[in-house]
């Protein structure tokens, strides 16, 4: 989701790309695109420091990461330096910024790194529309507003992704500008089949909407298929573990009153929050009569290390 945010490069040049340092991450963007410049915003840095991640190596430590709505390869860049040992599988649908997601990303590690040029559905299928807004990549949807144009790509399936990773353990990043839903349906027999994943949403009331969803209907479906639970704005330090956080999944009552708590969260009801969503059934990562490692939020130095053990 595109936040407006103040940046520190306020007049950025003419030049066809833009070399953003966020920490150690070095993020080549297109100047000209509202959606490459916000990631020059103090929620990247964050983001590469945000404890989830060694929170997630530490209890699922996946063996797979999918994004879908890679956009420039930011949170793939950031999944990499906390799961070096990760394959990745990065779908993104705009090939204007596909090329700079093969440049941040895909010419790193090209044997772990996959990078497919299509947009996540429920269905696959060779080719489909998708529109492209004018002025800001992070805000492509498949339906699109009056003017946007619309192009046509292919569409895969989770399902589709995921139907050689019986034994892998899964992180899914799923942000699709309210084509959640659609994204999901592509994904029931996986995400049935395995207990060994965690999805990130985005969970955007305007945005479902604007894709011929209902929030509320589609929450409901997530409730009673799987656990699920709003992520924290920003993970606190030592606190908000994956196992805390999934003590308290949302419940069917509340789902009403979540929807219309998540669009109040901005101006105009156009407010989101993320949402975190993990197999129903027993499984030993998730398992929360553990005792919370307080070891997972380490100092961000020994991170690496860790990660590579």
């Amino acid at each position: 989701m595109f936040h407006a945010l103040k940046r520190h490069l306020i007049r950025p040049n003419r030049n066809k790309e833009r070399k953003i340092k966020i920490d150690d991450i070095t993020l080549t963007v297109d100047p000209l695109d509202e959606g490459g410049m916000a990631y020059d915003c103090r929620q990247s840095f964050e983001e590469r420091q945000n404890p989830f991640y060694a929170d997630l190596a530490n209890t699922l430590n996946p063996t797979v990461a999918v994004d879908i709505g890679a956009n420039y390869g930011f949170t793939a860049l950031v999944v990499k330096a906390w799961l070096p040992n990760a394959k990745q599988i990065l779908v993104e649908p705009d090939v204007r910024v596909g090329r700079f997601l093969k440049a941040n990303i895909g010419s790193q590690d090209p044997e772990s790194v996959a990078i497919i040029l299509a947009a996540c559905g429920e269905r696959d299928e060779n080719t489909s529309t998708f529109s492209i807004n004018p002025t800001c990549s992070q805000d492509n949807r498949i339906q699109g507003e009056t003017g946007w144009t619309k192009t046509e790509v292919p569409m895969v399936t989770l399902d589709s992704l995921l139907k050689n990773c019986d034994n892998e353990r899964v992180y899914i990043k799923v942000d699709t500008q309210g084509f959640e839903p659609q994204v999901f349906e592509g994904a029931i027999n996986y995400l049935n089949s395995s207990n060994q994943w965690l999805i990130k949403a985005e969970f955007a009331p305007h945005w479902l909407a604007s894709q011929g969803n209902d929030a509320t209907e589609f929450l409901l479906r997530l409730i009673r298929q799987y656990r699920v639970v709003e992520a924290p704005g920003r993970t606190r330090y030592m606190h908000d573990t994956i196992r805390s956080m999934f003590r308290h999944p949302l419940p069917e009552s509340g789902a009403t009153n979540f929807c219309e708590y998540a669009a109040k969260l901005n101006r105009d009801s156009l407010g989101w929050v993320d949402i975190y969503v993990a197999p129903q059934k027993f499984t030993s990562w998730l398992d929360d009569s553990r005792q919370d490692d307080q070891s997972i939020h380490e100092p961000v130095n020994s991170r690496s290390e860790k990660g590579r053990e």
